[in-house]
C-alpha cells in the first residue's frame, strides 16, 4: 500500500502555515507507526468503517471475526475508523478488541485529518459496515477498493420501516464510490434488487456470515 504522503494530514486546514520541526518530527513518527507499506504482508491493509467505535453489537462482532481471520492468515494491518467514540457519547467505557487484532482505531470527531488522508492514499481494502458512516467518508473514496455492507433485513429498507433513506440514496446515487454492496444472505439480495435500478443491481452480492465466534462477548471488557 502507498504510504501517506508525508502525512500532511495535520496541515490540510492550515496550508498557508509552515511546518515546524516538531510537527515534521511528529508526522514522520506517525508515518513510521502506521507503516502502510504492505511489502512484507500477504494481504493489503484492511480498513473498516463504523458509526461508533467501541460499541458492542453484531456489526462490531463481525469486524472482530474478520480482523482475526485477516490477521492470523495474512498478517494484514487492520484499521477501524468510526464517526465518533461510542463510550464518549454514552458515558460508558468498553475496551473493543481485547485480543489486539486491530492495529489502529481512530474516531473522526478527534482525528478527521488523519482519517481523511489515510483513506485518500491507501490502496488497501475498505469495508464500510454501516450506511451512516459511509455517507461521511464516501467523498474520500474515489477509485478505492471499497465494499459497502448492510447487516440487517433488506425488507426494512424496501418498506422503509426502519431505514427511511437507504433505498432512495442507492437509486439516486447519493450513495456512491463503492464497488460492491454486500448483504449477508441471498434472500436479502432477492428482496432488495426488486426495488433497485438496473445499474445498481449489478453491484449487489452476498456473503454468508461464517465468522461468528461462539464466545464473542468475551472479546469485550466492560
Amino acid at each position: 500500500a502507498k504510504k501517506v504522503k508525508g502525512l500532511m494530514c495535520l496541515m490540510d486546514k492550515t496550508k498557508s502555515q509552515k511546518l515546524t520541526d516538531k510537527q515534521k518530527d511528529f508526522c514522520q513518527k506517525l508515518v513510521n507507526q502506521l507503516n502502510l507499506n504492505s511489502e512484507n504482508r500477504k494481504m493489503k491493509d484492511v480498513i473498516f468503517l463504523v458509526n461508533d467505535l467501541n460499541q458492542i453489537g453484531g456489526v462490531h462482532n463481525f469486524i472482530l471475526n474478520l480482523a482475526k481471520e485477516f490477521k492470523s492468515k495474512f498478517n494484514s494491518r487492520i484499521f477501524v475508523f468510526g464517526n465518533k467514540n461510542y463510550s464518549n457519547s454514552n458515558d460508558k467505557i468498553y475496551s473493543f478488541d481485547t485480543e489486539n487484532y486491530i492495529d489502529i482505531k481512530l474516531s473522526y470527531e478527534k482525528d478527521s485529518d488523519i482519517i481523511e488522508n489515510i483513506l485518500k492514499n491507501t490502496d488497501g481494502y475498505i469495508i464500510a459496515c454501516q450506511f451512516g458512516v459511509y455517507k461521511k467518508f464516501q467523498p474520500f473514496l474515489e477509485n478505492k477498493n471499497t465494499i459497502l455492507m448492510f447487516h440487517g433485513d433488506t425488507k426494512d429498507i424496501v418498506n422503509k420501516s426502519l431505514y427511511k433513506w437507504h433505498l432512495e440514496a442507492l437509486n439516486s446515487k447519493s450513495i456512491y464510490n463503492y464497488k460492491k454492496l454486500l448483504l449477508l444472505t441471498k434472500g436479502n439480495v432477492d428482496v432488495l434488487t426488486k426495488s433497485l435500478k438496473e445499474d445498481i443491481k449489478d453491484k449487489v452480492s452476498y456473503i454468508e456470515n461464517s465468522f461468528d465466534f461462539k464466545d464473542s462477548k468475551k472479546l469485550y471488557k466492560k
